[in-house]
């Protein structure tokens, strides 16, 4: 991480929001160990804590988990669940996930169930720095990151390569591929295309560039892009284009995942957030009492289009997986550190 917490840094958040009066209110390790709390009470049986159905999500869980310091116990069951399950994790990016859970769990990715995940990812890189043939860049810049916090590799080099050819131009990174000749500096070539230049791509490719043994600026400042993606309204990030210009911030406006990734890419930067980015990211997280205390919510909405915006729950499983290392701002690749604090219990709530 490059140290450069200046007057500049403070610039890159174009768009603030004005403070309000200051109010005592629940810390980030309160809500950090709460959010812990809700993950632990939605784990199965067999350890896996499925965001959105899909079980891969539990590895991205670990590092939610460990970030907060939190639930020991749950932690090893759901590295439990991914070695007992290790056939399963066959595409880069699931591999990537699970060296990430593994490193930042303690265990051993190179002793996974007599699988190698380091020479596995390895071997997939293609002659133009890839990571498989077709991986998406979403899931190659995982692998960096996975590579980078397991010690490093030969092959870091030319993937850090091939990740900063495949930029936008307007400074982001699409899910997909790199740009080609058709699309424009969004990374879209139009209607059908539902895929361009995103914050949670272009959060994953910022880390892996600053996680490298010399960090790496594109020539082009993401950040720039990250801006026109920040809510004006809720005071956080919008996934894409799509929803902060086309939906008029009005549906899927800001949403906890997005905001949670692209705090990291703060924290991996080492700039301070946007004014009021924490705030909005905790006003998704309600309550911290009763059956639900500490998920977060999904996003905003205004179904009425008034101008009332009110919390959607959407998935808040996957929300309070993707929310928790942002708001702690735990970059990745996310070390290993020491847990040894259960999960608070819930409290009943007054009101």
């Amino acid at each position: 991480m490059r140290v450069h917490r200046t007057i500049a840094s403070l610039l890159v958040g174009a768009i603030t929001l004005t403070p309000g009066p200051v109010t005592a209110g629940p810390s980030k390790t309160k809500r950090a160990a709460m959010a812990a709390r809700f993950l632990v009470s939605r784990q199965q049986e067999d350890g896996s804590i499925p965001g959105i159905g899909d079980p891969i999500w539990t590895a991205d869980a670990v590092v939610a988990l460990v970030a907060a310091k939190r639930a020991p116990k749950a932690i090893a069951r759901a590295l439990d669940f991914l070695e007992a399950n290790a056939d399963e994790w066959d595409t880069v990016g699931e591999r990537a996930k699970v060296i990430l859970a593994e490193v930042a769990g303690g265990r051993d990715p190179r002793d996974f169930e007599d699988r190698d995940l380091i020479e596995e990812l390895e071997a997939t890189q293609q002659d133009d720095g890839r990571y498989g043939a077709d991986t998406s860049v979403f899931s190659h810049a995982l692998a960096v990151l996975a590579l980078e916090g397991a010690g490093g590799s030969s092959t870091i080099t030319d993937a850090a390569a091939w990740l900063i050819a495949a930029q936008c131009g307007n400074g982001g990174w699409q899910v997909t591929g790199p740009p080609t000749p058709a699309e424009d500096d969004h990374c879209s070539f139009g209607y059908p295309d539902i895929d361009e230049a995103n914050a949670d791509t272009t959060s994953l490719a910022i880390q892996a560039l600053q996680g490298l043994p010399v960090p790496v600026t594109p020539e082009i400042d993401p950040f720039i892009f990250l801006d026109t993606l920040w809510d004006p309204t809720n005071g956080a990030w919008t996934y894409d284009r799509s929803d902060s210009l086309h939906s008029n911030f009005t549906s899927h406006a800001a949403n906890a995942n997005s905001s949670g990734m692209v705090l990291q890419a703060y924290a991996a930067d080492d700039r301070f957030p946007p004014t009021g980015a924490i705030r909005a990211l905790t006003k998704l997280q309600p309550r911290l009492c009763g059956k639900k205390a500490g998920a977060f919510f999904y996003t905003w909405v205004d179904d009425d289009g008034d101008g009332s915006y009110k919390r959607s729950r959407g998935d808040d499983l996957a929300a309070t997986i993707g929310a928790l290392p942002g708001l702690l701002s735990a970059e990745l690749p996310l070390a290993r550190k020491e847990v040894s604090r259960a999960a608070p219990k819930a409290r009943p709530c007054r009101d």
